[in-house]
């Protein structure tokens, strides 16, 4: 794919959007946390789960689920008393594609 056939995707409206969203993968929780929820597919984990594997306390797991949230990175869902992540496939297939234009 090349650029010239990513217009959407390139357009300087759209552009900041993609840049927050690297930012927010530059940090190494962050990405810990991003991975580890692709492995678990459209279901996703709630918080607990995602405590338990990146081992972090409570407080600083919330601030990094909200940067890759607002990043558009992941998506919720309030499930009873369970707020579950998943990662947005729309936003991830775009920084893919952004990532191999010019391969």
């Amino acid at each position: 794919m090349k650029i010239q056939e990513l217009p959407n995707l390139m357009q300087p409206d759209t552009l900041p959007t993609y840049t927050q969203a690297f930012k927010a993968l530059g940090h190494t929780v962050r990405l810990q946390i991003f991975f580890f929820l692709v492995t678990k597919g459209g279901t996703g984990a709630n918080v607990s789960e995602i405590k338990s594997q990146i081992g972090i306390p409570d407080s600083t797991l919330s601030h990094h689920l909200e940067a890759l949230r607002q990043a558009q990175l992941l998506l919720s869902d309030k499930q009873q008393q369970w707020i579950y992540y998943r990662v947005n496939p729309e936003m991830t297939r775009d920084l893919v594609r952004l990532l191999t234009a010019c391969c």
